[in-house]
């Protein structure tokens, strides 16, 4: 789904002048916030191997601030929309990680697409 239809359906967008169809297909080509997680701490893990093949700690440093800027973008949205929903109290609570168990679903969700409800 984000790598098969999203951008099919974005160069139909861009080709057709069509902004609602531009508009869902970068809904599509959004990958889930949990799914973040796992791929945040891939890529810091190949920041540290750069850092200790290329001797640059660059990368590794922004990795490092980047679940911090995801945590924070969370946390707006929370402010903006949540509040009436959640509390606050249960809006910072940490929470077991979940990524594990669903990342062959997310691997999934790169290529292959879903036509049944997952409950996860």
């Amino acid at each position: 789904m984000l790598v098969g239809v999203g951008p099919r359906l974005l160069a139909l967008g861009l080709a057709r002048g069509r902004p609602a169809l531009m508009a869902m297909a970068l809904d599509l080509m959004v990958p889930p916030l949990a799914a973040s997680v796992p791929l945040l701490g891939g890529l810091a893990l190949a920041d540290a191997a750069w850092w200790l093949w290329a001797g640059d700690p660059a990368p590794f440093i922004v990795a490092c601030r980047r679940p911090a800027a995801r945590r924070a973008a969370v946390l707006v949205a929370w402010w903006r929309e949540g509040r009436r929903l959640i509390g606050a109290a249960r809006a910072v609570r940490p929470r077991r990680s979940t990524s594990p168990p669903s990342l062959p679903m997310y691997l999934r969700l790169l290529g292959k697409r879903q036509v049944e409800w997952v409950r996860t």
